[in-house]
C-alpha cells in the first residue's frame, strides 16, 4: 500500500499540467490575448481554447487567443473556424480550437495575403468622375436657364415701361385709326366688335377727335376731384362722360393711355369707349367716354335698396375680381403691367 502511494506521487510530479487543471476536470486553463500576444495573459474555466488570425475589411491584421466557456459559443466558433470572402479585399479569418490546459500556446494560423483590387479602385474613380461631370452639367444648365429667364424678364419690363412711359398727348392720336361713320350700329354692337377684333384692349374703333361732336350731354350725375361725370347720349344710347378740368390734363392723359395701350378689358372693369379734347367757349375740356350704368354708383344703390347676403357677396366678389385683374401683371404679347387703382370707393 505504501508503494502505491509513492508511485502515484511520482506520476503527479511527472505530469505538472494535471496539477494545474481547474477544479472541473472538463474545464481548462488557456492563454488570452487580443492583438498584442507577445506576453499573453491567462483565462480559466474554458470548455475549449482557441487561437485565431483575423483580417477585417480595411486590411487590418489581428491575432487573438482565449477561452470559450459556453457550449453554443464553442459550437459556433469552432465549427466555422475558417472563412474567406469571395469578394476581392473581403474579410477573412482562420482559427484553431483545442482541448487541454494552455493548448493554444502554438503559432497563429497563416492567412492568404490580401490582394488589393485595382478593379474596385478604378470603379470608384469612374463613379466619382461621372458624378463630378453630371453635377457640372446640371449647374451649367441651371445657369443657362436662369440667364434666359432673367433676359426674358428684363425684356418684358422694358416693353411694359415703353407702354406706360409716354406723356405726350400726341401719342394718343394716330393717323391710322379707322373712323366709324354714324349709322345704325348700336353701342353694344360696336363694343362687341372691338373686343373680338384682336385689339386686346377693348377700345372701339372710333376716331377720338370727332367723338365729342357726336355726344350730347344730358345731365351731371357726379363730381370728383378730377372733374365731373355726365350722362351723355351717343346715337340714341346713354354713355358716361368723365370731364376733366384743364389743370388735370396729366390725369386724363394717364387714364387714356392705360385704357388704350393695356389689356384692361374685364367684365368687372368699367368698359372704355374713347377719349377726346373739345372746347366749350373759351374753356378746353378733356373727355373720357365709358359705358353708362343707370343705377349709379354703389353708394347710391345701397342708399336706395336693401340687399340680401347673397347679393352682397356677388357685389364683393365682382369688385374683388376687377381689382385683382388690375393688380395682376400679365405676360405675353398682349400682356399688361400691374395697375394700382388708388381711388377705390363706393361713390362715383
Amino acid at each position: 500500500m505504501f508503494q502505491q502511494i509513492i508511485l502515484f506521487s511520482l506520476i503527479m510530479l511527472l505530469n505538472p499540467a494535471q496539477g494545474t487543471t481547474s477544479k472541473n476536470s472538463s474545464r481548462y486553463l488557456c492563454y488570452y490575448c487580443d492583438g498584442d500576444c507577445d506576453r499573453p495573459a491567462s483565462c480559466d474555466n474554458a470548455l475549449v481554447c482557441y487561437t485565431y488570425s483575423v483580417v477585417d475589411v480595411h486590411g487590418y491584421h489581428t491575432h487573438k487567443k482565449g477561452c470559450l466557456d459556453k457550449k453554443d459559443v464553442e459550437h459556433f466558433v469552432c465549427k466555422t473556424n475558417t472563412f474567406a470572402s469571395e469578394k476581392k479585399n473581403g474579410p477573412q479569418f482562420s482559427g484553431i480550437c483545442c482541448h487541454g490546459d494552455f493548448c493554444n500556446n502554438g503559432s497563429f494560423p497563416i492567412l492568404t495575403p490580401r490582394i488589393l483590387s485595382e478593379e474596385s479602385d478604378s470603379t470608384t474613380d469612374s463613379f466619382t468622375i461621372n458624378l463630378v461631370i453630371g453635377l457640372t452639367v446640371l449647374i451649367a444648365l441651371c445657369c443657362i436657364i436662369g440667364m434666359i429667364l432673367g433676359l426674358m424678364k428684363y425684356c418684358h419690363k422694358r416693353r411694359m415701361a415703353s407702354l406706360v412711359g409716354h406723356n405726350d398727348l400726341e401719342h394718343f392720336y394716330h393717323d391710322d385709326l379707322r373712323a366709324t361713320a354714324a349709322g345704325d350700329s348700336t353701342l353694344k354692337e360696336i363694343f362687341e366688335h372691338s373686343i373680338t377684333s384682336g385689339s386686346g384692349s377693348g377700345v372701339p374703333l372710333i376716331i377720338q377727335r370727332t367723338l365729342a361732336r357726336q355726344i350730347a350731354l344730358a345731365e351731371c350725375i357726379g363730381k370728383g376731384r378730377y372733374g365731373e361725370v355726365w350722362r351723355g347720349v351717343w346715337h340714341g344710347e346713354n354713355v358716361a362722360v368723365k370731364i376733366f378740368f384743364s389743370r388735370d390734363e396729366a390725369s386724363w392723359a394717364r387714364e387714356t393711355e392705360i385704357y388704350c395701350t393695356m389689356n384692361v378689358y374685364h367684365e368687372n372693369v368699367l368698359g372704355f369707349m374713347g377719349s377726346d379734347v373739345t372746347s366749350i367757349g373759351a374753356c378746353t375740356q378733356m373727355w373720357l367716354i365709358t359705358h353708362y350704368h343707370e343705377r349709379g354708383s354703389l353708394y347710391d344703390y345701397l342708399n336706395l335698396h336693401t340687399i340680401t347676403h347673397q347679393q352682397m357677396m356677388v357685389l364683393v366678389l365682382s369688385a374683388a375680381s376687377g381689382i385683382n385683374h388690375l393688380h395682376t401683371e400679365l405676360f405675353g404679347t398682349e400682356g399688361k403691367p400691374a395697375i394700382a387703382h388708388r381711388d377705390l370707393k363706393v361713390s362715383a
